[in-house]
Parts: structure tokens; C-alpha cells; sequence
């Protein structure tokens, strides 16, 4: 086998891939880049970790020129960035008596923060109080006091001092067709919790629509992934798993075992690939290149920074 047939073996197998190695083998371009271009000639949706904003500057004009819908979730530059309400989805279910599922979505979300109240949560309810007063049942909270509501409305830097209350309180995120999705992280401050809030909400929406959703997890000892082990369980069904990891190792520890039991193995050195797919398991030479990331002018999206309402009134009148 050469690298090409490795790469359409894997692509064709449909199951989640672990892509391991040490820092600057090339694994992004040995095995990623090859996959994602798979996926974009299926014209199948996904999503991407994108760290170093590689994938986005590689893919960008392509995708456009595909009529894919193009997602950014820019927490790095907050001034340039699509907006995800977390709460927007549980509401949409809990309208159409998907009541169980508008629950779990938004326990997941909310659980973190019920004992100290920080405006993650606050800002982001604050504009389905305001104008979708309903939304409270999804959060258990109808019989809500005043005191309920003013701990709820309690502040926290991180989300006052920036755009992310903009980022958080609208929702412009685009859902139809094929999608791509590319979520940047920030570098200084940790919005983990949010970017698991998103990932498991868009492959959700594509597993309750049932289209096929590949999440591209590169550098994924920075980023926790809560659900691994469910998006995992998927492989093989309509939601894919594709996994870069400096430590094969370091994931079976953070994750457990499982997550080389359903998944395809490739492990990328500068001189040879080491594959394990499915039964079939071997070693090829490989050319190591190193690509440069693409130099290219983003059309990134403005921040919606309209005003925002809020419930505050609504306290006042308790």
C-alpha cells in the first residue's frame, strides 16, 4: 500500500481514526488534509478544532466555491465571529414537544454553572427571557423566585469585559446543506465548557437530521472533549471522529480504552506510517513534507453587536 490507498482505505472504512504522533511529523498533512478533502468532495458537514486557524485559511475560498455554509467561532478575535446561543436549541425542541431532549441539552449546558452563577450562563439567557419567556420551564425554573432570578443576573469579567456577549447572547450559526464549521480557540482565556456546548449541539442537530457530521479534533490534548466516548460510539453511523494526538497513550488515560476499540490507528512519523484499519495493520515509507499554512485573506464574519435585551426588567416587576 502507498499513502493514498492508506488514506481511501480509511476514508471508505467509515470509522473514527486516531491520527498520533510527535509535534511537527506532519500528521495534518499526511492525514488530515487528505480526509477533509474526502469529506468536502462528499459534500459532507463537519466540524474543526482550529487552533492555529491552518484549517480555515486552507479550506476557506474552496468551501465557498463548493456552496458550503461557512461557520466561524472566533474566540480568539471576538471583533470577527458567527454567534451560538446555547440556549436556542433546547428552546426550538422544547416548542415542537422534543421536552426530554430540550432537558438533557440544556442540563448539559447549564449544569456547570447552577451553583456559582457566572454570566455564562447569564448573558446567554438573556435574550430568550426577554423574548421567549417560555424558555424558563426548559431550565425547571417556573416557579422562580425574584432571589432566582437576581442570582441568575449576577456578573462575571470574562464575559462583560469582551465581545463574548454577543458571541453568547445571538445566534447566526448557519445549519442547512452542507456545512463547515471551524471553532478558534482562545489562547489566554478557557471556553471549554462553550465549545463542547457547541459540539455536541451541531452533532446533534445532524444525527437528529440525519446527515452524515465528521469532527476534525486536531490538538486535542488542549481541548477536552466531554462526550468523546459517545461521539465515539457513533462511528460507523452517521458521526465520525477524526483525532490528532501527540499521545495514543494519553488519550486511553484521559478517556479510556475505548477509544482505540472503535477506531482506526495511524501513526505518522517523518520517515514511515504505521496503520492499523479494521483487521488489516502495516508499515509504509512516506515523503515527509511539512505545508506552510496558507496566506489568504478571510472574509471573517462582523460580530453582530446590536443591542442586546435583557430581562432586567422583568426582575423589577418580581
Amino acid at each position: 500500500m502507498n499513502e493514498k490507498e492508506v488514506i481511501d482505505d480509511i476514508y471508505k472504512n467509515n470509522r473514527n481514526i486516531i491520527i498520533d504522533g510527535d509535534q511537527g511529523v506532519g500528521k495534518s498533512t499526511a492525514a488530515l488534509y487528505p480526509l477533509i478533502e474526502k469529506i468536502i468532495l462528499s459534500k459532507e458537514s463537519f466540524l474543526v478544532i482550529d487552533s492555529k486557524e491552518e484549517y480555515v485559511a486552507r479550506y476557506y475560498n474552496r468551501l465557498k466555491n463548493n456552496n458550503y455554509s461557512i461557520n466561524v467561532i472566533n474566540l480568539k478575535d471576538m471583533d470577527h465571529s458567527n454567534s451560538f446561543n446555547p440556549l436556542k436549541l433546547p428552546y426550538e425542541l422544547y416548542k415542537t414537544g422534543r421536552i426530554e431532549e430540550s432537558i438533557s441539552l440544556t442540563e448539559s449546558f447549564l449544569y456547570p454553572y447552577m451553583e456559582t452563577s457566572t454570566n455564562l450562563l447569564t448573558n446567554c439567557i438573556n435574550l430568550y427571557i426577554a423574548n421567549n419567556p417560555e424558555v424558563i420551564n426548559t431550565m425547571s425554573l417556573e416557579e422562580a423566585s425574584k432571589d432566582d432570578y437576581l442570582l441568575l443576573s449576577n456578573s462575571l469579567n470574562l464575559v462583560n469585559s469582551n465581545n463574548f456577549k454577543y458571541i453568547l447572547n445571538k445566534h447566526n450559526i448557519k445549519t442547512k446543506g452542507p456545512t463547515a464549521t471551524f471553532i478558534i480557540p482562545n489562547p489566554v482565556c478557557d471556553y471549554n465548557h462553550y465549545i463542547n456546548t457547541i459540539v455536541e449541539q451541531l452533532a446533534y442537530l445532524h444525527i437528529l437530521n440525519n446527515t452524515k457530521y465528521n469532527l476534525v479534533l486536531d490538538g486535542i490534548e488542549e481541548i477536552t472533549i466531554y462526550n468523546l466516548d459517545k461521539y465515539l460510539l457513533k462511528g460507523e453511523t452517521r458521526l465520525r471522529c477524526f483525532i490528532s494526538t501527540k499521545s495514543v497513550d494519553y488519550l486511553k488515560e484521559l478517556y479510556g480504552y475505548l477509544v482505540t476499540h472503535v477506531s482506526d490507528y495511524l501513526l505518522i512519523s517523518k520517515e514511515d506510517v504505521e496503520y492499523k484499519i479494521s483487521k488489516r495493520q502495516g508499515k509504509i515509507n512516506r515523503s515527509w513534507k511539512m505545508d506552510e499554512i496558507p496566506n489568504i485573506e478571510i472574509d471573517y464574519p462582523d460580530t453582530d453587536k446590536n443591542p442586546i435585551k435583557s430581562y432586567k426588567s422583568k426582575i423589577e416587576k418580581l
